[in-house]
């Protein structure tokens, strides 16, 4: 199982990482890093991959505004 982990966070952002270790299924190495910030035009959302190993992985991100 993977945890985020948060070494940055206070009253106005956050920045959550993840580094996700090659499974069955997907065999891949991603270092994954979510970013929040509140500013005064609104929420701001950051989020970035790197990749590791040699092997380019297939990733995709989704964002849903409601």
């Amino acid at each position: 199982m993977a945890s985020w982990q948060a070494p940055v966070s206070d009253g106005a952002q956050v920045l959550l990482q993840l580094q996700l270790l090659g499974r069955p299924g997907y065999p891949f190495c991603l270092d994954l890093a979510a970013g929040y910030q509140l500013g005064p035009d609104g929420l701001t959302v950051t989020v970035t991959r790197a990749t590791p190993g040699s092997r380019p992985p297939r990733t995709g991100t989704g964002h849903h505004r409601t």
